[in-house]
């Protein structure tokens, strides 16, 4: 199926329209998709949009409109969903969602109702955390998403540790099989970066992924697989001396 055929069989537009996108979009068949979705939304979702959408900026959903899109949504923002639609809509930051991604991902899914969109929140909160790959991807946007454009190169130590709070112990409450002593190790993590007061950098951030699938998750109790020798971040380190010194270990 050439690429013009599935643009038409995703989308229903005309040959003209499959041939425009495509070549506006060098051939990449998803950004013309997406670009055809944010110009075109059904009249349900543009009523939607019209609801969110600051009043002094016609193309962004700000702080306001994000709370009360959340709050029809049936989600508090303290909610970990929140990130999942962060990360869905492509948001920049905090209280922030665009007119072309809001468009685009909702109509390319072909939802265009609050229940539709929770419906699709809870399924893609579910996978992302199903799918390693994709909660890597997921992870990684986080750090960006808190950090907000025009900040600097790292996360205050509070925001860092609030952040993984709401990624991992909040997400594993719903789980009725959670290990409490990951659960436990997590909470000292969080209250050893809050005691720290170090920013957190991009790298410490990226890295703690892999210790806690590699050295926390397998042995939450003794944490066999840490070798010093490894090449983890210093703040990483610390937290493990930190946890012998107090007898937590």
């Amino acid at each position: 199926m050439s690429l013009s055929q599935q643009f038409r069989k995703i989308t229903s537009a005309s040959a003209a329209e499959a041939s425009a996108y495509l070549d506006k979009h060098n051939g990449n068949l998803n950004a013309a998709v997406d670009a055809y979705y944010a110009s075109v939304p059904s009249e349900a979702l543009k009523e939607l949009w019209e609801r969110y959408h600051d009043a002094n900026d016609q193309e962004s959903i700000l702080i306001d409109g994000t709370l009360q899109y959340l709050a029809d949504l049936g989600l508090a923002p303290e909610d970990s969903r929140c990130l999942t639609l962060a990360f869905l809509l492509r948001s920049p930051q905090t209280g922030e969602f665009s007119r072309d991604d809001f468009f685009s991902v909702w109509g390319a899914n072909g939802i265009d109702s609050l229940k539709g969109m929770r419906s699709y929140i809870d399924k893609q909160h579910y996978e992302l955390r199903a799918n390693r790959n994709r909660f890597e991807q997921f992870y990684r946007y986080v750090f960006d998403f808190v950090r907000g454009r025009g900040a600097g190169k790292t996360l205050p130590a509070p925001d860092a540790a609030a952040y993984w709070h709401l990624l991992f112990i909040d997400s594993m409450a719903s789980n009725e099989h959670q290990d409490e002593v990951l659960v436990k190790r997590v909470e000292q993590w969080c209250e050893f970066v809050e005691n720290a007061a170090r920013p957190v950098t991009r790298d410490t951030w990226n890295m703690w992924l892999r210790f806690y699938y590699e050295v926390m998750e397998p042995a939450p109790k003794t944490l066999a697989a840490y070798n010093e020798m490894d090449a983890w971040p210093s703040l990483v380190d610390e937290y493990v001396d930190w946890l012998r010194e107090s007898a937590q270990l």
